[in-house]
């Protein structure tokens, strides 16, 4: 029980490193777009 909720743990930290990454993506695109 206690592996799968540390596993669960680092899914959720990866998920939200992919979140930070796509939002920071994401508003450096509109920042280019709105330049260009």
């Amino acid at each position: 029980m206690r592996l799968i909720w540390n596993i669960s743990k680092e899914m959720g930290k990866i998920k939200d490193i992919e979140n930070r990454c796509n939002v920071h993506l994401h508003n450096s695109f509109t920042r280019f777009t709105q330049i260009v």
